[in-house]
């Protein structure tokens, strides 16, 4: 579970490709790795975990995506955001868009 954060945002190293590679190699085939987001779902304020969520289906091949408040998907709020190569049944998980070139 990552839930580090320096003030209100995550340290950058940890959102990079290369973190997320060497947190995958650490997993077993089963394994999944959770991350609390703090980001809109959707709007100007969605472009950290839409950033965050392009990053993680580079290593994983489903990422989840699980918000305190699916009914208001503009505002900022806290996401639980889970990546795993295994199929996951999960209540409540939020289809986010992520156009092709967000980084």
């Amino acid at each position: 579970m990552n839930d580090a954060f320096s003030g209100s945002t995550p340290p950058k190293t940890l959102t990079t490709i290369e973190a997320i590679r060497l947190v995958k190699k650490s997993l077993n085939d089963k394994g999944f790795y959770m991350l609390n987001v703090i980001s809109a779902l959707e709007g100007e304020n969605s472009k950290f975990i839409k950033a965050e969520c392009n990053t993680l289906k580079q290593a994983f091949n489903n990422v989840y995506v699980i918000p305190v408040k699916p009914e208001t998907p503009e505002i900022v709020q806290n996401s639980i955001v889970i990546a795993t190569d295994d199929i996951i049944d999960f209540e409540g998980t939020y289809d986010i868009e992520i156009p092709e070139d967000t980084i």
